[in-house]
């Protein structure tokens, strides 16, 4: 039984708590079963001698009755005296005692003062148990009356005794009796205990042994056959989940291979940090790239990275909770796009993966594609001012119609081709100087700025019979490219007088948000479909392509808009439905 139990204590063992239970409540059914047991049997000992009583002295009594001498009425009673210990006491009428079977009825009292004596021979039989004065023991009596008189009652009283005595014996020979038997008894409930606890427990005990294999890693471990069918099913469970369990660590640990060989091989800089400051892991790119050994573990980030802008993104991320993107540079290798990004880990430590992707190239391929556009719009300004020229200069000459017809075409072309220049000159300088924004912002009015934008377009807005009306706070300034900014509304306001249609209301309005100020100009035109509103900002993008050129439109107004915006923090946005007219809008962040 002991190498059952566990080693973690006895008393928690389930073997223990079956045998016990068990053991436990079969002493409790027996003691109960004994305990009854004998207070039944004690009544019916009391019964069985009040029972003897009762037929001896009935059959005295019927001696009497039929009138036999006394002398055998005597011999019979003192039969009854040796072989059964029963006391008999034959009483006349008057009270005095005729016989008795084991004192000189000459000498015994009156027993006229005896309650069973007179209740006998009024006639009724009675039962009595009290300490007798002639042989100073508690007796148990029965007094029953025999013959008649004359005047009525009974002639005689035969009353018959057993000691008391004989009645404790019995009981101290059934209590022992009940004791041995419940002792038996709680023996064997204890090997029954003893053997239902250890067929339960016995299985479990493999099972648990099963689960420590499954635990540190032996999956192959095979159940043992059981008698108990639901022990049988939970062990082929453990074993099915054992053997699902393996295939699925197999397959991580060739996942994780994978994982480990492409987090190694990637050419971005990739490691993981905790907010305590220490490197968890990293790849070969950061190991190069900052000299850390390659099999280094748990690094001081400080000691290693030595560069104060990416240790302030790295503190940012982790306070932030958010993902952080910034560009930073790295001494010798020119400036890195950093992703910091939490990680839902659930400790105390938590932990953020960082991503440095050199974009030295990337800068230095959009600096030759920003001078090139820069070089070859400067360069087509000459030859299209000479074409323009020329167009004008072949129009005052006296010539056909018809060449008069292709010289005007021609100086429009001229035009679009001038303002498209134009356009792609102001974006690439948008676009340098979105890396130098504050050095040229200054503080400026809203107010002044809408009316300005409004004003170089009013003589169009007139022609198209609209309605223009600005609101404004007098005093509302932003900080900002106070020149880009105007170029940004006038072409939102040049916009909405060309689309907008005859008779359109066009609404210039500027107002807070927080730490941005928002530049609105809605009209009520014809709107535009939702499909186009995602795209209405990208270079050379047109809702209606004949329609944009007729107007003459360059295509690249709005993506001028969107950039202006992100020069000054903010950004660029539209609400449009169709028939509901449309609203553009740009943010400007105070960074003054």
């Amino acid at each position: 039984m002991g190498d059952i139990l566990e080693t973690n204590g006895k008393s928690r063992s389930v073997f223990f708590r079956i045998f016990t239970s068990t053991l436990g409540l079969c002493a409790l059914i027996i003691i109960s079963a004994g305990l009854l047991g004998y207070s039944l049997l004690e009544r019916d000992i009391e019964r069985n001698a009040k029972n003897i009583l009762d037929v001896s002295s009935s059959l005295i009594t019927d001696c009497l009755d039929a009138g036999l001498p006394l002398d055998k009425i005597s011999r019979t009673a003192k039969s009854f005296d040796k072989e059964l210990d029963i006391r008999t006491t034959l009483i006349g009428s008057d009270g005095a005692v005729l016989f008795d079977s084991e004192a000189d009825a000459a000498k015994m009292p009156n027993h006229m003062d005896r309650a069973e004596v007179r209740e006998a021979l009024k006639g009724q039989k009675t039962f009595e148990q009290r300490h007798s004065e002639t042989l100073f023991k508690k007796m148990i009596y029965v007094a029953a009356p025999a013959g008649k008189m004359s005047g009525g009652g009974a002639a005689y009283c035969v009353r018959q005794s057993i000691p008391a005595s004989s009645l404790a014996k019995s009981r101290k020979l059934l209590a022992a009796d009940c004791a041995a038997i419940a002792t038996i008894a709680i023996m064997a409930a204890a090997l029954f205990s003893w053997l239902i606890a250890r067929r339960i427990a016995s299985p479990l005990k493999r099972l648990t042994e099963l689960s420590i294999q499954y635990t540190n890693g032996n999956f192959d471990a095979e159940p043992q056959k059981s008698r108990t069918e639901e022990i049988d099913t939970l062990a082929n469970s453990l074993s099915e989940m054992a053997r699902n369990l393996k295939k699925r660590i197999k397959s991580l640990k060739k996942r994780n291979f994978e994982l480990d060989e492409i987090f190694g091989q990637m050419a971005e800089c990739v490691f993981i940090c905790s907010q305590d400051g220490r490197i968890r892991r990293f790849n070969k790119a950061l190991a190069k790239l900052f000299g850390i050994p390659e099999n280094a573990e748990n690094i001081d980030m400080a000691e290693y990275l030595r560069n104060t802008e990416l240790l302030s993104l790295i503190a940012e991320t982790f306070d932030s909770k958010k993902i952080v993107s910034k560009t930073v540079e790295i001494s010798t290798e020119g400036p890195y796009a950093v992703t910091g990004t939490p990680l839902p880990y659930n400790s105390q430590n938590a932990r953020a993966l960082f991503v440095m992707r050199n974009v030295s190239p990337e800068k230095r391929a959009e600096r030759l594609r920003r001078e090139f556009v820069s070089g070859v719009s400067h360069e087509l300004k000459t030859p299209i001012t000479s074409i323009k020229m020329c167009a004008e200069t072949l129009e005052e000459l006296d010539i056909t119609q018809e060449a008069k017809h292709f010289a005007k075409m021609i100086n429009t072309q001229s035009d679009r081709m001038a303002n498209l220049v134009n356009d792609m000159l102001l974006l690439s300088r948008i676009e340098f100087t979105e890396e130098y924004a504050q050095k040229t912002f200054t503080r400026f009015n809203v107010a002044q700025l809408l009316a300005e934008a409004l004003s170089s377009h009013a003589p169009q807005a007139e022609n198209m019979e609209d309605s223009t009306e600005i609101i404004c706070p007098g005093d509302l300034e932003i900080s900002g490219d106070r020149t880009l900014a105007l170029i940004a509304v006038s072409s939102l306001v040049d916009n909405a007088v060309k689309y907008g249609g005859k008779n359109c209301k066009i609404t210039l309005s500027a107002h807070r948000e927080g730490t941005k100020t928002v530049i609105s100009v809605g009209d009520s035109g014809p709107g535009i479909a939702a499909e186009h509103l995602p795209r209405l900002f990208e270079r050379f993008f047109r809702v209606d392509k004949g329609r944009s050129r007729a107007l003459g439109g360059t295509g690249l107004g709005l993506a001028i808009v969107k950039h202006v915006a992100i020069m000054h923090g903010g950004e660029a946005s539209v609400k449009s439905k169709p028939d509901k007219g449309s609203e553009f809008s740009i943010s400007f962040a105070d960074r003054l």
